[in-house]
């Protein structure tokens, strides 16, 4: 496992010409001995060429999940085209439910920043669709995607984006490699406005889960249980929230965790206290 400058975000295409305006845009180059899928690296992201279709989506989130081990918030985004009977060729969509047609399943990815494109449900289909009974964005990988990645990390941080590339005046037949690149292309700066707030989204839901700065001072000092430990991670970040920084030495007097835990909760009413008089 690859513990030294750990990436941010996973981005999981399904065809090589879905990856290639992303490699150049990002800096990405690829990795050897990987597995079975072509893997890319860049600064901040990694990304995996999984082949068409849910399967293949979701074992290529796993097998990254597996070589890197990534922390649980790390972004995963699933990008690539779709097809959209009223939609216009290169719109871009991001996927605020997720419709498994063959298994009926439903998924609802958080969609907690504002998104620089329209939403739609996605219908995650076997085979390319060409007939668009209905208004959703067809894809063939979002459901399997979203499932495996949602199994490492969180729906808040896991999302489709899709570009459309085939609809009712051109249907999916007459895509070409050529064409999936320029769509990808032509759509970059709105591909780039979701990563970089999946990005900012990733490092702020990490800073709330590193450990506080002073953890490590306490547990030195005093023999915390699991169950106590997790109080007194939850106390320190709540005084750090209101930025105040307790000391270990402040409590020196206290005999056992207990009572520095007891100790803790007091700072933080009286804290509370002197807030709510203004």
């Amino acid at each position: 496992m690859e513990t030294p400058r750990e990436r941010l975000l996973h981005l999981v295409v399904a065809l090589p010409a879905e990856a290639h305006p992303l490699a150049e845009r990002f800096r990405l180059k690829g990795l050897e001995g990987r597995g079975p899928w072509p893997v890319f690296e860049g600064e901040e992201m990694r990304l995996v060429v999984s082949g068409p279709g849910k399967v293949a989506a979701a074992a290529a989130a796993s097998h990254l999940q597996g070589s890197f081990g990534a922390p649980k918030q790390i972004a995963w985004l699933n990008l690539g085209i779709g097809g959209c009977g009223d939609a216009s060729l290169g719109e871009a969509f991001l996927a605020h439910k997720i419709t498994d047609r063959a298994s009926g399943k439903n998924y609802y990815p958080g969609l907690i920043f504002k998104p620089p494109c329209r939403t739609a449900v996605f219908l995650t289909v076997d085979q390319p669709e060409a007939r668009y009974q209905g208004p959703e964005v067809y894809d063939m990988e979002a459901s399997g995607f979203f499932e495996a990645a949602c199994a490492f990390s969180t729906a808040e941080l896991a999302h489709s984006l899709k570009i459309i590339s085939d609809n009712r005046a051109s249907p999916p037949q007459n895509v070409t490699r050529k064409q999936v690149e320029a769509l990808i292309a032509a759509r970059l700066e709105v591909i780039e406005a979701v990563i970089r707030q999946l990005l900012a989204l990733g490092r702020e839901l990490r800073s709330l889960h590193r450990d506080p700065a002073a953890l490590e001072a306490f547990t030195e000092r005093w023999r915390f249980t699991v169950t106590q430990e997790r109080q007194l991670r939850r106390l320190l970040r709540q005084l750090q929230a209101i930025e105040l920084k307790p000391e270990a030495a402040r409590f020196s007097g206290c005999k056992a965790a207990g009572d520095v835990l007891s100790g803790l909760r007091e700072e933080l009413d009286s804290a509370a206290a002197r807030e709510a008089r203004g």
